[in-house]
């Protein structure tokens, strides 16, 4: 009670005292009961608190008065327990124990890395209870080891079987084999012995034969393309986009989306197929839905965008209400590219159609396709004909000395002109030329039976300015298919169509005074007679037409100069010099110049015109984008960017056994100066990256899309028009895959099937 009234007089004293007071017993319960047995404490009402603080005040420092603590004692009876004696291992040089099981099997934790000092007998029950020392005790019992052996060994069985199933997948989405074949593929893989097709049977009902296990494999396998590719994107500072409409066998509209962008690994710019959409319809609100869609389902946003490839309809075109208007009032630094093989189509078709001979051409060539392959009769008598002529196939052309050749090679296949494939105009002009003799001997028997198209034809094909326009279009036709060809590559820049675009046109000219090929085959197998002009023992007429003046030669060659004349117009109209993509050729090793003296200067204006749009913000309505460059920093940065780039120009590169210096294309600028072990220059020259990135993303050509739809034709066939536009678009994947030469990553695809569990048939 002493004690007690002493420690209620410290309180009404002083606050300060009393914490004191508590913080000493507190720390030191001992010395707080030996203050209250000591005699000292009894103080009187007077002197109330003052003997128990300066009895405290003399205590002894904290660390002077803790007693020092044993270190934990290990019982080394553990070691020859039943229990533990099998796992238990004690380190007598730090005192700790640890698990051998846990140490052998790399797990971590303290039981296999440090050890634990924590010598409690509930600690060797809580580890022996976990899950990863049960399963290794489990491993180590001599009754159990065989069936954790097996049970691995099923493991690795199960899983070789789940990777030929997803080969098997793959072969048949790539070849655009019909997925109803997969069971039966599977039998005949069992009857030719795969043992892991065998050994992938759960019981005698489940084969894994149904349409959903193909459903789920093919999922598993279009995934792996698709995470691979979305790294990539999320990675690429820019991504140009490609997008074309199109209709399949069952009269459903769809959007088929390609990318281009850059590969973080390879630091390589690649275009690849994103997505294949439906459409409710072919109106631009619609299409630009769907297209945000995709993006939204790639994570891409609208701003992270710099090019738009698309036809020239004017619903994607039009920069008031259409595709591209609508997708620039998000992203104003969008620029729309009108497809240059597209363009380069136009300009034929509407030089063609312009000059009326020419026009007249192109229908005889759909005539002679409908009139000869729609009959097979009339297809057989021609196939006869050209066996006795012997008009042999120049794409089959037997080797020398060898007959044993099919008589159905000896002629070539006369093709059908359609105006939405570029290149099939110059094919059913070559096959005309190839097979013109026994075509005109088969139109002149039936024309002496007065069947009418017979008769029609035959007059135009004997007629020499027809003949004449036919080789002449044949050579045009041929450089435009060679142009339209170099421009469906898969990673085109600008670059290319800069230099192959003049040579074109170079070449047209020559061909106003100089014959091409053809031509040239045609007037040297001409023999000039008085009145008729014999080709191939066809007399040609030369005679002026009804309400004609001019003969057939002067009318040819005004027909020829006015055709190339239009189609070089139409070409130049068509492919104006526009000064923001000309300005792309800073990027382009070829266009720098031969002296280092004059690099100094060069390039500021094409720079400007780039910095001109990607260097200053844009206004929309209420918001102000901020620019995608700095321009002040990207003219520092040119300077010395040029001479990098004059530095590494090309190289020497073998052609026909022959060492030539090549220069480098942008592409192949980009990965030398960014990748590999240059990878620094993104942050010596960060402006210069921006705006090469935004160049060589910009897709010039809409081919990769119209290479999708090619490839949706082929998988959705007549008949299989059941198929959904989700399996459509794994299928679509898988095949494009092979394709863009895409390797195939099982283990992915295999991690991936087994992230949820199956329900197998």
């Amino acid at each position: 009670p002493e004690a007690l009234e002493a420690v209620e007089g410290v309180s009404r004293n002083s606050d300060n005292s009393v914490d004191e007071l508590n913080d000493h017993l507190d720390e030191d319960h001992e010395v707080a009961v030996n203050l209250e047995m000591d005699s000292d404490m009894c103080v009187s009402d007077e002197e109330e608190g003052q003997p128990l603080l300066k009895r405290m005040n003399s205590l002894p420092p904290r660390k002077q008065r803790k007693k020092a603590r044993a270190p934990p004692v290990f019982p080394k009876k553990w070691l020859s327990n039943p229990k533990y004696k099998e796992w238990l291992r004690y380190d007598v040089q730090h005192n700790t124990m640890w698990c051998d099981f846990c140490r052998s099997n790399k797990i971590c934790g303290v039981w296999a890395e440090q050890g634990t000092q924590n010598f409690r007998k509930k600690t060797l029950l809580v580890h022996m209870a976990s899950n990863d020392h049960a399963r290794f005790a489990l491993a180590r019992n001599p009754a159990q080891s065989t069936v954790v052996k097996t049970r691995e060994k099923m493991k690795k069985q199960e899983a070789r079987s789940y990777k030929s199933a997803l080969r098997t997948v793959y072969w048949i989405s790539s070849e655009e084999i019909p997925n109803c074949k997969y069971p039966s593929l599977l039998q005949f893989q069992r009857k030719q012995g795969v043992k892991d097709i065998i050994q992938m049977n759960r019981g005698k009902n489940c084969k894994k034969e149904s349409p959903e296990s193909f459903h789920e494999l093919l999922h598993s396998l279009s995934e792996v393309f698709q995470r691979k590719m979305l790294n990539h994107l999320n990675s690429s500072p820019f991504i140009g986009l490609g997008i074309d409409e199109s209709t399949d066998r069952s009269q459903e509209k769809h959007i088929a989306a390609v990318v281009r962008y850059v590969d973080s690994n390879e630091t390589k710019i690649k275009t690849s197929f994103l997505k294949l959409s439906v459409i409710t319809s072919g109106t631009a609100p619609a299409i630009v839905e769907a297209v945000k869609k995709i993006l939204g389902d790639f994570s891409i946003p609208v701003n992270k965008l710099t090019g738009l490839g698309i036809d020239g309809a004017s619903v994607m075109a039009s920069d008031m209400n259409g595709v591209l208007g609508l997708l620039q009032r998000e992203n104003p630094f969008l620029i729309g590219i009108h497809c240059i093989n597209h363009r380069l189509h136009l300009a034929v078709s509407k030089a063609a159609k312009d000059i009326k001979n020419v026009n007249t051409l192109s229908t005889i060539l759909s005539t002679i396709y409908q009139h000869v392959n729609n009959s097979p009769n009339r297809l057989q008598k021609f196939k006869n004909l050209a066996d006795v002529l012997g008009a042999i196939n120049h794409d089959n052309a037997p080797e020398e000395g060898n007959e044993n050749i099919a008589p159905s090679l000896k002629y070539l296949k006369f093709k059908r002109i359609f105006d939405i494939r570029w290149l099939s105009v110059g094919e059913a002009v070559k096959a005309v030329i190839h097979n013109y003799q026994p075509l005109l001997i088969l139109l002149e028997e039936e024309a002496a039976n007065d069947e009418p198209t017979s008769m029609g034809l035959l007059e135009k094909l004997s007629s020499y300015k027809y003949v004449a326009l036919l080789h002449l279009l044949g050579d045009v036709v041929g450089a435009t298919n060679h142009l339209c060809r170099i421009f469906q590559y898969r990673d085109i820049s600008f670059s290319t169509l800069q230099s192959q675009l003049p040579i074109f046109v170079e070449t047209l000219q020559d061909m106003k005074n100089q014959p091409g090929k053809y031509l040239q085959m045609f007037l040297e197998c001409v023999e000039e007679g008085s009145d008729e002009i014999i080709f191939e023992g066809v007399h040609l007429k030369t005679n002026p037409h009804r309400n004609e003046r001019m003969n057939q030669l002067e009318e040819f060659e005004t027909d020829r100069q006015a055709f190339i004349d239009a189609l070089v117009n139409n070409i130049t109209s068509r492919f104006p010099n526009v000064q923001l993509l000309s300005a792309f050729q800073i990027f382009d090793p070829s266009a720098y110049p031969e002296n280092l003296q004059q690099l100094a200067g060069w390039g500021y204006d094409h720079l400007k015109n780039l910095l001109d749009f990607y260097g200053e913000p844009k206004r929309l309505e209420n918001q102000v984008i901020q620019a995608l460059v700095k321009p002040e920093a990207a003219e520092e940065e040119f300077l010395f960017f040029k001479r990098l780039v004059y530095q590494n120009r090309g190289e020497d590169r073998n052609e026909n056994e022959q060492l030539k210096f090549c220069f480098y294309k942008p592409q192949e600028l980009f990965t030398k100066l960014f990748g590999g072990g240059n990878v620094d220059n993104k942050m010596i020259y960060p402006q210069i990256y921006k705006l090469m990135v935004l160049t060589l993303t910009t897709m010039p050509s809409n081919a990769e899309a119209e290479r999708v739809f090619s490839v949706q034709n082929r998988v959705k066939t007549k008949l299989r028009t059941r198929l959904g536009i989700n399996i459509l678009d794994e299928l679509v994947r898988v095949s494009y895959s092979k394709t863009s030469g895409e390797s195939l990553d099982l283990d992915t695809a295999l991690a991936i099937f087994n992230e949820k569990p199956h329900r197998w048939y």
